[in-house]
């Protein structure tokens, strides 16, 4: 446990007051509870079946895009073939 003592508090107090920015102005003016996101991005529909694309699956999708266009880049700087990223993807998918 800490101990504070009171020499410490009032220094730091009087460091916070004059501090040029001050904790008011870094409050954010608005009300979370008013924000209404949907977690779905978009909807599709294939004959009978109907398919929800949520926000946090294109993500992680974008995730895996973006990592495939880096170890790419990689593996092209390091004179390595680069289509042996795809080889590695199919590793990397089902391993979590």
């Amino acid at each position: 446990m800490a101990h504070w003592d009171m020499a410490e508090n009032n220094f730091l107090v009087a460091l916070l007051r004059h501090c040029p920015i001050r904790r008011n102005s870094l409050r954010l003016e608005t009300n979370i509870d008013s924000m209404d996101i949907s977690p779905i991005a978009f909807s599709l529909s294939l004959g009978g079946l109907h398919f929800a694309v949520r926000w946090y699956g294109l993500f992680f999708a974008s995730t895996f895009v973006y990592g495939i266009v880096i170890f790419r880049y990689i593996y092209r700087n390091e004179g390595r073939p680069p289509d042996d990223v795809y080889d590695l993807v199919l590793y990397v998918i089902p391993a979590p």
